[in-house]
């Protein structure tokens, strides 16, 4: 509960918790509700440079979006997030 009114309020960290959260009650179920509720708290936590949604974003976005996903990945390494870095140096050798 606490999470969803910060994440109401545009909390990055709550946002992308939920995200995360919502992901895993899924179980594996591709429902297409909560892919999209996944995907809007990603986007609301990526969009104020969170690390770990700018990573996940640019994972989900990777095979259809490669520049795009490459620009969350440097977001990600810009906020010296390991994986973001990782992400974004295997992305920019391929996109270039």
């Amino acid at each position: 509960a606490a999470y969803q009114k910060a994440a109401d309020v545009g909390n990055a960290e709550a946002c992308y918790r939920l995200a995360i959260w919502t992901a895993q009650q899924a179980n594996g179920n591709r429902a297409e509700e909560e892919f999209k509720q996944v995907l809007s708290w990603l986007k609301q936590a990526a969009q104020q440079e969170h690390p770990e949604a700018c990573y996940c974003m640019g994972a989900l976005m990777e095979k259809n979006h490669p520049e795009v996903a490459c620009k969350y990945y440097e977001i990600a390494a810009n906020r010296q997030y390991i994986p973001g870095w990782i992400g974004w140096y295997g992305m920019e050798n391929t996109v270039r």
